[in-house]
């Protein structure tokens, strides 16, 4: 994970050439601190602003072709809320030959986002940050992005070089103002996003497209959805027992919406098993497949692990999850969840008694989560499914350790290989694996 915004800048040139720059190869590595120097010149002029200089200033005075270039900036926002990121990805190409921008890219950097690209918008998010002088505003999606994948560290560290070097004169600017924000934002560990965050071009989050949560809807936590496509796990502290009736809503990390229903109680474990309206996801697609890696046997405390977590907020907006990296905490006995009010699930039938299940200690879940965050998929480095994170009763995260989840939902875990990985998976690259799998729940209450 070392690519410098130098080379995102030489990807970036090269790939521009005929207009088709969104087509370039994927980098194969995230770009970290080096940014900073590219980012943060108050004095002179680098390399990059001079090219700025050089590109934009003759195109920027064609009223003719920054009304057409406005157009196609609307028309991808458009493409994005309908959940068409490659014809977003097309458009804004378009609009990449009229005029070298950092709105532009910062359009780019959020399609390829919505497509699950996470790798490559993290390498083009840092050419809009060192690149874009004149709009840093562009180095808050690069920061926000860096902070959800796992390097909160190197964020904070870009954003406060480049505060602290700000002239006085120009703390007002807009992008400034966005800039402070987000590092507010990040610093408070606020992930609830409202206001201008949600504002193109930098929005800070993929555009919510198919199903429409009610008004009085909200976002209650994470949830995660099964290897078939068409099934999730929803905690009770999302969807409590004592509230039949509570219309759900389940949305992947690249803003999908689909209604969801109420299908089994799994009390034990503190989860409730969904059925969704619509697929999110192709069983035979082998990104998902990959996501239901498991371990032989339980993880050992101190493992090194990493979970996913979804910002609880009284709206219902679309939100990129968030990657939380650190150690798999200590075994604990199991926690009692309340039953009693559960509403009738499918059992077996009484000449085929259900087995009794072997005990198994959970965890805790040792890393380390920002207030307000609801956990979900608990993973090793290599990329297995160590266990799920659940909320219980006293308020703490818990680790529902893989064989408990096995013993408990059984076949719709589909056909899981055992086998390990034997690689260690770069951060940025489970991150992007777990887009797609680890939901928003969405949660309105019953119709009059």
């Amino acid at each position: 994970m070392s690519t410098s915004v130098g080379a995102a800048e030489q990807e970036h040139d090269h790939a521009h050439e005929g207009h088709n720059h969104a087509h370039a190869p994927a980098p194969k590595a995230s770009p970290v601190a080096p940014a900073a120097s590219a980012v943060t010149q108050p004095r002179g002029k680098t390399a990059a602003q001079r090219k700025a200089e050089i590109i934009q200033d003759p195109r920027h005075l064609d009223p003719g072709m920054m009304s057409r270039r406005a157009d196609l900036l609307a028309q991808a926002e458009s493409e994005l809320s309908q959940g068409n990121a490659q014809a977003a990805e097309k458009t804004l190409d378009r609009a990449a030959g009229m005029l070298h921008a950092a709105d532009t890219e910062m359009g780019l950097v959020r399609a390829y986002m919505q497509a699950g690209d996470y790798r490559r918008a993290l390498s083009f998010a840092a050419h809009t940050a060192g690149a874009h002088p004149e709009d840093i505003s562009g180095l808050g999606l690069y920061a926000w992005l860096l902070h959800l994948g796992g390097q909160p560290a190197v964020a904070r560290q870009l954003l406060d070089q480049t505060l602290t070097q700000v002239r006085p004169s120009q703390r007002e600017a807009p992008s400034v103002r966005l800039l402070a924000e987000v590092s507010q934002r990040l610093q408070a560990q606020r992930l609830a996003l409202d206001g201008a965050m949600l504002q193109p071009p930098m929005r800070l989050a993929p555009m919510a497209h198919g199903a429409v949560p009610a008004e009085q809807a909200r976002v209650a936590g994470a949830a995660w959805l099964l290897p078939d496509g068409q099934h999730a796990l929803v905690p009770l502290a999302a969807m409590p027992l004592e509230a039949p009736g509570t219309r759900l809503w389940l949305r992947n990390g690249l803003g999908r919406t689909v209604q969801a229903t109420p299908e089994k109680v799994l009390p034990d474990i503190g989860l409730r098993l969904v059925h969704l309206r619509e697929p999110l996801a192709d069983p035979k697609d082998e990104a998902v497949a990959a996501l239901w890696q498991v371990p032989a046997r339980d993880a050992f405390p101190g493992t090194p692990a990493v979970v996913m977590s979804h910002a609880r907020s009284p709206q219902a907006s679309a939100a990129w999850p968030l990657l939380s990296v650190g150690f798999l905490g200590a075994p604990v006995p199991a926690p009692a969840f309340e039953a009693a009010s559960a509403p009738p699930a499918m059992s077996a039938s009484p000449a085929q008694p259900a087995p009794q299940l072997v005990p198994v200690s959970w965890r805790r879940l040792g890393i380390p989560l920002p207030e307000g965050q609801g956990a979900g998929p608990v993973l090793d480095m290599s990329g297995r499914l160590l266990g799920l994170a659940v909320p219980v009763p006293d308020g703490a995260q818990l680790v529902v350790p893989i064989s408990r989840l096995r013993q408990v939902v059984g076949e719709r875990f589909g056909q899981v290989s055992s086998e390990p990985t034997g690689q260690r998976q770069p951060v940025d690259q489970l991150y992007e694996g777990l887009l797609r799998a680890t939901l928003q729940a969405i949660v309105a209450p019953p119709l009059n």
